[in-house]
């Protein structure tokens, strides 16, 4: 006689398949701020700390040109009773000048020695923690996706009616086993079934596309913060070259200069999405930020302000990974956490990559 297949608890497989999805959202989060830190620290050595002590050598370089000026004048001043002048003061302000100049000239190397090594160590650390972060894009995600796929066809096997057998009360006939939920292993084996990679669609995250500002709007926006010289500007390349990798896409690259759009305190929030349009003006990348709403705010317009790539890239490090992507493009961050990447079709790739 023919096994059946005895599904007992689908429940179990939901569980944990919850389980996983929570584990998965907290340690990408866990694992992309956690580098977050590191490239705002990072950024705060290369830019903050390097440019604010140019600054000051500059300035403390004109006291001390100004301290000289005023010892030579105090040493040819005349005294009445023709001595030389003993230009005391005028040389202890000298020497401090020259000793803060000195400072500032030993911060600026340190600045720049301490970047550098930075930089290797979290070339290193991302290295180290890159089969975890493979793990949680790729593998993790495909199995959540299977565990999903193995639950409808469960639930789709139990809630197919049994065949029933009437039971006669023939002396001696052997008593049918009361009605089973199984079906003959011959006909469906649930457990060995190939279950598919997930199947594209249009993502939950396509209606974020509507909260976008138009050209009109972002041609009325410019960015409040000082300019970025040309000396400071360049190409803003992903901390992490695998975004583009796996998704298989050549980068469309910003300018540290180039205009943002941002949705009113986007940056401080928790779930935020980037869209990037193609009709823009030049100077402007052609990206917006905004938050990720709840059903209560869905309706809600959401007030923009303008700024550099550079000024938002200084709240939120995390989003210069996904800044080269085409316009068309959208994606979702968790936190620090790049959640999901849409196409123009509003496919999920980053669901759906290897």
């Amino acid at each position: 006689m023919a096994k059946g297949a005895r599904v007992r608890s689908i429940d179990v497989i939901r569980r944990f398949r919850a389980a996983l999805c929570t584990f998965i959202e907290e340690a990408s989060v866990s694992l992309s701020e956690a580098q977050s830190e590191v490239q705002r620290t990072l950024w705060w050595l290369q830019n903050d700390q390097v440019r604010n002590w140019q600054q000051q050598i500059r300035k403390r370089s004109e006291k001390v040109a100004q301290a000289k000026s005023e010892l030579y004048r105090a040493q040819m001043a005349p005294t009445s009773d023709g001595s030389r002048p003993s230009c005391v003061e005028e040389r202890k302000l000298l020497a401090r000048a020259e000793a803060a100049l000195d400072e500032a000239e030993t911060k600026l190397k340190r600045s720049k020695h301490w970047a550098r090594v930075l930089d290797r160590e979290q070339l290193m650390y991302r290295g180290q923690t890159q089969p975890l972060s493979s793990m949680l894009t790729a593998d993790l995600p495909r199995a959540v996706a299977k565990m999903e796929r193995m639950i409808e066809n469960l639930q789709a096997y139990v809630d197919i009616a049994p065949p029933t057998t009437e039971v006669t009360g023939i002396a001696g006939a052997e008593e049918e086993p009361a009605p089973s939920m199984a079906r003959p292993v011959e006909e469906r084996d649930v457990g060995e079934e190939e279950v598919g990679e997930e199947v594209g669609g249009v993502s939950e995250y396509a209606s974020l596309r509507r909260f976008t500002p138009d050209k009109a709007v972002r041609d009325g926006l410019r960015p409040a913060g000082p300019p970025i010289t040309e000396e400071e500007d360049r190409l803003v390349e992903p901390s992490d070259p695998n975004v583009l990798r796996r998704l298989d896409l050549e980068g469309n690259f910003v300018s540290l200069s180039d205009k943002v759009v941002v949705a009113e305190n986007a940056l401080e929030g928790r779930r935020i999405y980037l869209e990037r349009t193609a009709d823009t003006s030049p100077g402007d990348s052609g990206w917006f930020v905004g938050t990720v709403p709840d059903e209560a705010e869905a309706d809600q317009d959401q007030a923009c302000v303008a700024m550099t790539v550079s000024e938002m890239l200084q709240h939120r490090p995390a989003l210069r990974d996904v800044l080269a992507l085409p316009a068309g493009y959208l994606a979702v961050f968790g936190g620090d956490a790049l959640m999901a990447v849409l196409n123009a079709r509003d496919e999920d790739l980053w669901k759906q990559g290897p």
